[in-house]
């Protein structure tokens, strides 16, 4: 499969492909699922006005798992029975544990026989999300259970608090056979470790070593390591091993294996350079780590809860086709951004999926009854068109008796703050526009932006927008169709015609 970018829940995605027969093509999988920890995270998105948009809700609240795991239940009884019979503490860790559950079943027939999984948690869910993927892979098929030390900085209230701060994240690793590819991580030692390591030096040309036990021998070795000079035997007699050898610096690793206690790479905060705006992003040697072990140049790895794109990043730099897949469009938008600026071409190098990438191909998936609430769609045509083709505008929270106002920017213009209002429709008449016009004849924006399909407009709906004059150099009501927004990548004016990015 080519590189690609989903805009989708990573669940539909997956019940797409197993009806499309796919299976055993992905290499490794890392997922950084939300922590069930009932928080809504932001992102800052327009520094310059200093509003901020919600990244994703991070809750597991609702009872729509129950239908989920109903419509499950012929694919696997075993484990639909396994999570329905699952002691839960409350519906939240229900929905979520269940959620993520059936998804795993998905990502398992997925992943090649040589595969392996990786899931980033924290310590509140960890110990049910492994027993289900000990249910899903196998007991034996755990290969580690990670513990990543976040952050070393108890904090105030950490160090008040009645408990010992909690600092790590665990990241559980599965397989899905004993055939897995493992490139054994090695940390290199720092000069100060080499030194007190490798202490001794018989400049002799070998270089620094360091005295071993050898427990086991042969004659054979014991006069190769004699010849060698290589060899030192203890006259104390109460010590067991008698024998020591020379291990050289030159004929070692170089470094430390790394072990399942993860100490050494530090966390991404907001006035890191890595820090990309996306409020749960990963550091690049975290997934460095995790991809280069556990995949070659040329694998695929997928990452089903996308969010900062760190893991797709990652895969650029290591030569590694990539998936990255999420719900949240701001997501998609700032991994986007980092293919980007790695000099990657869109519809060349990579794919954004998900998005109608044309004005036809929206006209027929609204056509199709995909968009809008009622439509059997998360989407809803207002909501894609400001969040992913409108530079600068947020939507409204609330859809309902939103008063013809379905997002709003700001703009400095004149050095005051002012406001625009947008209305998106995928079809125009004269009376809705009217009502529109009228929103800002009342004050509610500076400026208007009415967005809508070139052939539902009509002489009437431009004479109209011609009615109400100009702020400074532009329209006061502006008139921009999905064909010049989509198709030829125009966006709205305002003053000095100054385009809000």
């Amino acid at each position: 499969m080519n590189n690609m970018l989903i805009l989708g829940d990573s669940l539909d995605i997956l019940k797409k492909w197993n009806e499309e027969k796919k299976s055993e093509f992905i290499d490794l999988v890392y997922n950084d699922s939300p922590f069930n920890s009932n928080r809504n995270y932001n992102i800052l998105f327009n520094p310059i006005t200093n509003t901020i948009e919600e990244a994703f809700k991070d809750t597991w609240s609702t009872v729509k798992y129950i239908d989920l795991l109903e419509d499950f239940k012929e694919n696997d009884v075993s484990l639909y029975s396994f999570l329905k019979s699952f002691s839960y503490p409350n519906e939240s860790l229900a929905s979520y544990l269940t959620t993520m559950g059936i998804t795993y079943w998905y990502i398992h027939k997925m992943l090649k026989n040589t595969g392996t999984l990786y899931h980033h948690c924290d310590p509140t869910t960890s110990h049910y999300i492994k027993i289900i993927l000990d249910h899903i892979f196998g007991y034996n098929n755990c290969i580690n259970e990670i513990k990543w030390t976040r952050t070393r900085n108890t904090g105030s209230s950490k160090a008040i608090a009645k408990m010992f701060p909690k600092n790590h994240d665990v990241i559980l690793m599965y397989t899905k056979t004993n055939d897995y590819i493992f490139n054994q991580q090695i940390r290199l030692f720092t000069d100060d470790e080499l030194k007190w390591r490798f202490p001794h030096n018989d400049y002799d040309g070998k270089g620094s070593y360091h005295w071993n036990t050898l427990a086991s021998y042969s004659s054979e070795r014991l006069d190769l390591l004699k010849t060698k000079n290589e060899l030192k035997i203890s006259k104390n007699p109460k010590v067991k091993h008698k024998y020591s050898y020379k291990v050289y610096y030159k004929n070692h690793k170089g470094g430390i294996v790394i072990s399942d206690l993860w100490d050494d790479i530090k966390p991404v905060h907001g006035m890191s350079e890595e820090f990309k705006g996306y409020p749960t992003q990963k550091p690049e040697n975290l997934l460095k780590r995790i991809i280069s072990t556990s995949t070659n140049e040329g694998d695929l790895v997928v990452d089903f809860f996308n969010g900062g794109g760190t893991t797709v990043n990652t895969c650029v730099k290591l030569k590694r086709k990539f998936i990255g897949i999420d719900i949240n469009h701001r997501a998609i938008q700032i991994t986007n951004d980092r293919l980007k600026n790695l000099k990657l071409v869109p519809k060349k190098d990579y794919y954004v999926m998900g998005i109608p990438r044309s004005s036809i191909e929206l006209r027929e998936l609204i056509d199709e009854n995909i968009y809008g609430k009622q439509k059997n769609s998360k989407f809803a045509l207002e909501e894609i068109t400001i969040k992913w083709y409108l530079k600068g505008v947020i939507g409204n929270k609330c859809q309902v008796a939103d008063g013809s106002v379905d997002g709003r920017f700001t703009f400095d213009y004149n050095n005051l703050m002012m406001n625009g209002i947008v209305q998106v429709t995928s079809s125009a008449s004269l009376n809705h526009f009217k009502a529109f016009c009228l929103e800002v004849l009342k004050g509610t924006g500076d400026l208007g932006v009415y967005v809508t399909f070139k052939d539902t407009l009509t002489k009437g709906i431009l004479k109209e927008a011609k009615l109400h004059g100009r702020l400074g150099n532009v329209d006061r009501i502006q008139i921009l169709t999905f064909e010049d927004l989509i198709d030829n990548e125009k966006q709205y004016q305002i003053p000095q015609t100054v385009m809000i990015i």
